[in-house]
């Protein structure tokens, strides 16, 4: 299994893999993550094996960890180990990684978390928005994970988040 860049001609078609497979609070407009292919810390990666494109990977390489922003196994290749085989592949890379996910608030949200369990990821109980993708919506309550190893500070973490991936000030969260 290999990692590529996406190329300009082929986002459109891995753009609208994630339209279908992320509600609209949880990805970008298709311009802005357009946008992000020139940011030099951010790379919307395919996942290919023997030539086959399986899925993709939407990856921040941080100051001291990889934040993945997206990670999709496209319909057809899914419940194959693929997607712990990516999460593996980024592992490798020795740095720590963080992402978020739906709290356990529905059956696919509760599988979703047990997939990253199994895969070494430990949930934090920092209360936790991801902030609006776009203006006048509302931020979404989401859960960090963190590999190999619980979060020593979630508060920092967050905090780097806001301001490298969402250009947002972190404030912490009251609920």
């Amino acid at each position: 299994m290999q990692l590529y860049p996406v190329t300009a001609e082929d986002f459109a078609s891995v753009y609208d893999a994630l339209e279908e497979a992320f509600p609209p609070e949880e990805r970008r407009d298709r311009e802005a993550a357009r946008a992000l292919l020139s940011e030099g810390r951010y790379a919307l990666l395919h996942v290919v094996e023997e030539g086959e494109l399986l899925g993709c990977v939407g990856l921040w390489r941080l100051d001291g960890l990889l934040f993945i922003e997206h990670l999709l196994i496209y319909p057809d290749y899914r419940n194959r180990g693929l997607g712990a085989r990516v999460l593996a592949l980024l592992a490798a890379e020795g740095l720590p990684i963080v992402l978020e996910a739906e709290p356990p608030i529905s059956p696919m949200a509760e599988r979703r978390l047990g997939f990253y369990a199994r895969c070494g990821f430990h949930r934090d109980p920092l209360p936790y928005l991801q902030p609006p993708y776009r203006e006048g919506d509302a931020p979404t309550p989401l859960c960090l994970l963190s590999y190999p190893r619980p979060l020593n500070d979630a508060e920092a973490v967050a905090a780097q988040l806001y301001r490298e991936v969402y250009g947002k000030e972190w404030k912490g969260v009251s609920l």
